[in-house]
């Protein structure tokens, strides 16, 4: 797979890492289970970078031994994908993280880096625990939501619900994901964030079947109208003919041809989800207690590639051949190989060995990156989750705020009887 992501990046990528305004951070978070990695194959399989036929089952992002023996995501694992949207291409630069709340601290290393999330939700389970929680750290962090209602089949097939049932169930979740962020955000940000079919941010389907439907499939459907009422009776009319199909086994591949859910999420993404200039813009004072009119303040919130060169560090690993590999977010200027730069928590001067883009596991070499853009640098000793790179001339600037990990106690107890004869006076 390693070359084909390397004609990838030079062919598709490598020419829009400048253009800003078409770039799209973008972390998917969800409950343990709900669909994250089987969704995400379906949006690298839209790139030409994984077989149609084996997304949904081949889970690209889940590289690790133990990840692949065990079915779950356990660090989060980034990619660059690119989308054509309103006849311009639009590079999105995807990270996918777990849903099991003992590594929630990788989906807050990756809220920080992107500037949107898709949030994935089982449209027969809803709003889970999980589910509650990242969407918190998503909050505070003023990272953008759109949802993605998934498993929608099951309603149909396994709850065996009429097509209006469904709409009613989907209805549901989404009033009750709407109420969620209203805990979090202030009225204005409510008004401007929560997920409605009209703003482009919800979308529902099937990940593992590949099919989805958003605002386009229902305006598709009316005939361009904007009549709410024709727009809820074509979401009911399209949910029936699913069923039908589903009664059909041998027409369910067509679903994901009718109503690729590919499309429907990543339109979202470019429609929804701000690009950094407008993200860095009310973002950066959230984690920079700087001097936000200071040359490198108007530099971080306009996102300036031409500004001295602001990196936050999100993840390292070792490696056996460069020491480290760390993810990071070029936030200011632009990132070159081998030019020296500061870390601001230990106040030493470093030179990266490599820079580039990261494909999953594969590291694909180029020469910069500007601002705005997620990256891989590898060769730098003593860095952590969270150290700010800067240029050497800002070495006395003020660093980024730490990350802050979700910390909720959890107690756990056994009552036993002191004899069998009593289990049943046990209350249940």
């Amino acid at each position: 797979m390693s070359h084909i992501y390397k004609k990838f990046v030079k062919e598709r990528a490598a020419e829009l890492i400048a253009e800003t305004e078409r770039i799209r951070n973008v972390t998917v978070i969800a409950h343990i289970d709900h669909g994250k990695t089987t969704l995400t194959d379906s949006l690298i399989a839209a790139s030409g970078l994984l077989s149609k036929e084996v997304a949904a089952t081949a889970r690209l992002l889940d590289y690790d031994l133990i990840e692949q023996e065990r079915g779950i995501t356990i660090k989060a694992s980034g990619i660059s994908i690119v989308h054509s949207f309103d006849e311009q291409e639009h590079l999105i630069n995807l990270i996918d993280t777990p849903g099991h709340i003992d590594f929630s601290s990788h989906v807050t290393r990756g809220l920080r880096l992107t500037d949107g999330a898709i949030v994935v939700v089982d449209a027969i389970e809803g709003i889970m625990v999980q589910t509650e929680t990242v969407t918190r750290q998503a909050m505070q962090e003023l990272v953008r939501p759109i949802l993605f209602v998934n498993k929608v089949d099951r309603l149909l097939r396994e709850r065996k619900l009429s097509g209006r049932k469904t709409a009613e169930e989907i209805n549901k979740v989404v009033r009750e994901f709407n109420a969620m962020l209203g805990k979090y955000l202030d009225d204005d940000r409510l008004e401007e964030w929560e997920v409605s079919f009209n703003k482009g941010s919800l979308s529902v389907g099937s990940a593992l079947d590949k099919w989805g439907i958003d605002f386009t499939t229902l305006k598709h459907r009316t005939g361009d109208s904007d009549n709410s009422g024709d727009l809820a009776n074509a979401f009911i009319e399209i949910l029936e003919e699913i069923e039908e199909i589903y009664y059909r086994e041998e027409k369910r591949k067509e679903l994901m041809n009718m109503y690729p859910v590919s499309r429907v999420i990543l339109d979202s993404v470019i429609r929804t989800i701000p690009n950094p200039i407008t993200a860095q813009e009310y973002r950066i004072p959230s984690f920079w207690e700087g001097d936000i009119e200071s040359k490198e303040g108007r530099s971080l919130v306009t996102c300036d590639s031409n500004g001295p060169c602001i990196c936050l560090v999100g993840d390292v690993q070792p490696d056996r051949h460069a020491s480290t590999v760390s993810a990071i977010r070029v936030f200011s200027g632009t990132l070159e190989r081998a030019k020296p730069l500061v870390n601001l928590r230990t106040g030493g001067q470093v030179k990266s060995l490599q820079i580039g883009l990261s494909m999953s596991k594969t590291k694909v070499d180029l020469p910069a990156i500007p601002a705005g853009n997620l990256a891989f640098i590898t060769g730098i000793k003593d860095i952590a989750v969270g150290d700010t790179l800067v240029d050497p001339k800002l070495k006395d600037m003020v660093p980024m705020i730490g990350l802050h990990y979700p910390m909720e106690p959890v107690v756990t107890y056994t009552m036993e009887p002191l004899s069998l004869s009593e289990l049943a006076n046990i209350p249940k």
